[in-house]
């Protein structure tokens, strides 16, 4: 993913939109709730089992706070930015 890629990114979710992502060969979905946004590990037939929900004052603080929580193999989705391949912005 390039610079302008990821700024891209990060100006969709501030703006409220969800994230769809693979990393390590399991899919991801980030979806954004009235208060919160919760973070889902996809399986089989497009379930989802919630694995981590984010709180913040705003769509700005949640998504900063998503993207710099130990999530993955305790690192963030920051730090994995390299590993990370995003499916869908939706």
């Amino acid at each position: 993913m390039t610079a302008v890629e990821y700024n891209d990114m990060i100006e969709d979710l501030y703006h409220g939109h969800e994230l769809e992502f693979k990393y390590n060969s399991t899919l991801y979905y980030l979806e954004r709730c009235e208060n919160t946004h919760e973070l889902y590990k996809i399986i089989d037939n497009d379930e989802g089992i919630l694995i981590k929900t984010i709180e913040g004052a705003d769509l700005i603080e949640r998504t900063e706070a998503f993207l710099d929580m130990p999530l993955f193999d305790n690192k963030s989705f920051n730090q994995l930015i390299q590993d990370i391949e995003i499916l869908n912005i939706d």
